[in-house]
């Protein structure tokens, strides 16, 4: 009788310390698939250019497929108009990104020394300039973006690679 008793003991212990197991595997495989999803899912694009004096205001559609919120916490890049160089631009505003798709609208303050290079003439902006001209300006964006994972300072980047005619 006692070493039945320790047998079911033994038996129920082992179980237990199964199911402990068996739990812990399943939370840690969930985890891992949600950050997987996280970093593979999450993707930014140009959606709209526009012009007001100097200044080019882009707006950036980012897609989060995972259940976090994740951050974006950087958004940085080089500007090209018609092949000029612009400038290179750096946005620090962390912008909470729900499930889902999270527009971000970036300002960026073109320097008149690029205006002048682009336009050819020393007095005028870069509105006027493209609602002057009969043809569009190409634009070009090169950069990324910096999101932040829910965990201690984990972070990933994303490649921004974006072209655009305005006209």
């Amino acid at each position: 009788m006692e070493q039945k008793n320790r047998k079911l003991i033994l038996t129920v212990v082992v179980l237990l310390f199964a199911s402990v197991t068996i739990i812990f595997m399943k939370t840690t495989f969930d985890n891992y698939t949600e950050f997987l999803r996280a970093i593979h899912g999450m993707e930014g694009y140009l959606i709209d250019l526009e012009i007001e004096g100097n200044t080019v205001v882009l707006t950036f559609r980012f897609k989060n497929e995972s259940t976090w919120e994740l951050y974006l916490v950087n958004v940085q890049f080089n500007l090209y108009a018609n092949r000029e160089f612009m400038g290179n631009f750096d946005t620090r505003k962390r912008v909470l990104l729900e499930t889902g798709e999270t527009e971000v609208v970036v300002s960026a303050e073109v320097h008149p020394r690029y205006v002048k290079e682009l336009t050819g003439q020393e007095d005028t902006t870069l509105q006027s300039f493209v609602h002057d001209r009969s043809g569009g300006i190409t634009w070009v964006l090169y950069g990324g973006a910096v999101i932040e994972l829910p965990f201690e300072e984990e972070t990933r980047n994303i490649d921004i690679i974006e072209q655009w005619v305005s006209t």
